[in-house]
């Protein structure tokens, strides 16, 4: 063989070892790729089985703890709220019933209403407050709204009722009571107030 003939055989074989050394290398590239992709996988099942057997434990933990413990760990770990429960009451001629507080701040003008009791359901609050204000007994009710106030951490179940008669103070609490046309609602009842009586009175009370 003469020496342009060995150059070129050398060249073909030299280039044969640089596509094998190529292919290789691609080969072990995406063997260790797929490696990697197995290991993060197996990583990931690990980590979500992990999570799985601490929420089991957690909820074993739960069930077994004394009630006592889980309604304060509840009261622990969520907000807290006081509940009031008040009413837009209307009578036969679309006048609004509203009560003036001694102890309200503002104008003291405002609709019925006050603190839920321990066990006792919105409807029945409402109902209580009225006969110990005003001595009225709500014909019909019916929930309209509930609303949350983020200052005073306070939700407010607002219902819309119905009722007849003379608007007599009970209570020491009350100053004066009154039923009020739409146009002729107290100064200084809340801004808020008149919106919702205004709602009521204009699409509710017609239904």
């Amino acid at each position: 063989m003469d020496e342009n003939g060995f150059d070129l055989w050398f060249s073909v074989f030299d280039f044969g070892r640089q596509v094998s050394a190529r292919a290789e290398l691609d080969d072990f590239k995406r063997r260790n790729s797929k490696t990697k992709d197995q290991r993060s996988k197996t990583s990931v099942l690990r980590v979500l089985s992990f999570a799985s057997m601490l929420r089991d434990l957690a909820e074993s933990a739960w069930r077994r703890a004394p009630k006592v413990l889980r309604r304060w760990s509840v009261r622990l770990t969520n907000a807290r709220f006081t509940v009031t429960a008040a009413g837009i009451i209307s009578n036969s001629e679309d006048r609004v019933l509203l009560l003036k507080h001694r102890f309200r701040t503002g104008s003291g003008w405002g609709i019925p209403g006050g603190f839920i009791e321990a066990d006792e359901q919105p409807e029945e609050g409402l109902r209580r407050e009225l006969r110990e204000e005003i001595g009225l007994e709500l014909q019909t009710v019916r929930l309209y709204k509930a609303r949350t106030f983020k200052g005073t951490r306070q939700i407010e179940i607002i219902f819309y009722g119905r009722t007849e008669g003379v608007a007599t103070p009970q209570s020491q609490e009350i100053k004066k009571a009154g039923w009020f046309a739409l146009d002729s609602l107290p100064e200084g009842l809340p801004p808020d107030q008149r919106h919702l009586i205004k709602d009521v009175l204009q699409s509710w009370s017609k239904t």
